[in-house]
């Protein structure tokens, strides 16, 4: 029996990484391109790689993301296009190259796209980034609807205050009392529970899309 294709992005570190290893420890095979490989700023780039690509497609992560920080009457051109270019347009390129090249010939698919807690609510700096998922989420509706018929599905899961050594690295202790103060349930998610539930959303769900899905301890509900 042949293994289940994941092409995932942003799975060299975090909740990527940990996504690639729960699928691998699943028996899948997991191609997790580089940015060398793929640069998802870039059409041209997305396009050249995945011209070379051989391995059918089972199921699609779009993982990766940029989030640029900056006050709103500072975005520039370039930052907005570079955010709306990773966090949207790769998305919908990969998503049409899967469906188009392989789930709507195997009858079947799945496409998981990462989105986060500020969908639900935002803070100062993140204009574009919070434009930029809300489009994905969008996405993740649409692509739900118009194939549902075709067994595709398609769904969102968007994590909140995660675990990961970015967090760490970008926090004091003592904001991160703070931040785990704020959260109902009293703790930090990890990479690897959230990779749990992209499991269970590709591998053994049936019936679910077109959902976003929070994996936050509640803060999206409280905050």
């Amino acid at each position: 029996m042949s293994k289940i294709n994941i092409l995932l992005t942003g799975g060299s570190r975090g909740i990527g990484l940990a996504i690639k290893n729960r699928f691998e420890e699943e028996g899948c095979n997991v191609i997790a391109p580089s940015r060398n490989q793929m640069d998802l700023s870039s059409r041209e780039s997305i396009i050249q790689y995945l011209d070379q690509l051989e391995d059918p497609i089972d199921i699609l992560i779009n993982n990766a993301g940029v989030n640029i920080i900056g006050s709103f009457l500072e975005i520039s051109n370039e930052d907005f296009e570079k955010t709306l270019n990773v966090n949207t347009l790769a998305p919908l390129l990969l998503s049409q190259y899967c469906i188009n090249n392989s789930f709507l010939q195997k009858g079947k698919g799945c496409i998981i796209n990462i989105g986060t807690l500020w969908l639900s609510r935002t803070r100062n700096g993140r204009t574009t980034y919070s434009m930029s998922k809300s489009a994905l989420e969008s996405l993740t509706k649409s692509i739900a609807i118009e194939f549902g018929d075709r067994n595709i599905r398609c769904n969102m899961v968007s994590p909140g205050f995660i675990g990961t050594d970015l967090t760490y690295k970008n926090n004091s202790e003592e904001v991160l009392k703070e931040i785990i103060e704020r959260i109902p349930l009293k703790k930090m998610g990890s990479p690897s529970e959230v990779a749990d539930l992209i499991v269970y959303l590709s591998l053994k769900n049936n019936l679910i899309t077109g959902e976003n899905i929070y994996i936050d301890g509640g803060i999206s509900k409280s905050f």
